[in-house]
């Protein structure tokens, strides 16, 4: 768990001082659904609601599985990034919803979908025009998956702007897509 403030004009928006002793992926993902008696990182309480899929290194989406759990806790280590994505995404919604009254991406309840573990030591996160993908870091490097809050933020918010403000990824509208 990262320390984090996110901060704007000196007010506090979002704060987070986090520690890993006690913390567990049952008390970080707010809602879980149970599907043929197992649960999985998908929920309908928020806009469209959210699914968090796992690509298992893969670059083929449509064969991405679900994490999936006996119970709530999805504890076992291959869970993690798509633990940490869930509680992102939601986390994200929340903030978007509450700070500024829109509900997901497109404002009109889109399902959040989330792609995790994408290709082989592929580092990177992506916003691709109505989900996001996020690699699973990079083996050789030992770099982790980049899943925290602020990447996964970053990349709704891509959304946020291709639904409001329609610019082309090029040139000055680019820099200011990735802004």
């Amino acid at each position: 768990i990262d320390d984090i403030v996110i901060a704007n004009l000196g007010e506090t928006l979002f704060s987070n001082y986090g520690t890993e002793e006690g913390m567990t992926p049952a008390n970080t993902v707010r809602e879980a659904r149970i599907i043929n008696g197992r649960y999985r990182l998908r929920e309908s309480g928020r806009g469209g609601g959210i699914a968090t899929f796992n690509s298992d290194n893969s670059e083929v989406l449509w064969q991405a599985t679900d994490f999936v759990d006996d119970n709530t806790n999805f504890d076992d280590a291959e869970d993690q990034a798509g633990v940490s994505t869930h509680w992102a995404v939601e986390n994200t919604y929340d903030y978007f919803l509450e700070k500024h009254g829109r509900n997901s991406f497109d404002d009109e309840g889109a399902r959040i979908i989330s792609y995790v573990n994408y290709s082989v030591d592929w580092f990177n996160a992506q916003w691709l025009g109505s989900y996001m993908r996020f690699g699973g870091g990079d083996a050789t490097n030992d770099y982790r998956p980049l899943v925290g809050i602020d990447i996964v933020g970053h990349e709704f918010a891509h959304g946020v702007t291709q639904f409001s403000a329609d610019l082309i990824y090029q040139n000055h509208p680019g820099a200011l897509y990735e802004s």
